[in-house]
């Protein structure tokens, strides 16, 4: 897998308030995603982080940190690493 790790850490912060994936929007969000250049379950996560009103989304894979960078105009949520997003907090 070019050097990406299979297996992953997810951790889902909601905001009080935040709605689920609506189902109808959830396949146009991951299109969007796709037609960015994210896939799989890249494309799936960040849509779903989106479209739930996610703020921040941690990654250690920089292909998709790269990604985000590109687009960071065209999506709604902001793509950190996790040493960035600490050292932000600090």
């Amino acid at each position: 897998f070019g050097g990406r790790s299979d297996s992953c850490d997810v951790v889902v912060l909601r905001a009080e308030g935040s709605q689920g994936m609506n189902a109808s929007r959830g396949g146009e969000e991951i299109q969007k995603m796709i037609k960015f250049g994210f896939v799989g379950l890249d494309a799936v996560n960040l849509a779903c982080a989106e479209n739930g009103g996610v703020d921040i989304f941690l990654s250690t894979d920089d292909l998709l940190l790269k990604r985000a960078k590109r687009h960071s105009k065209k999506i709604r949520v902001r793509v950190m690493s996790p040493l960035d997003w600490l050292q932000e907090m600090i």
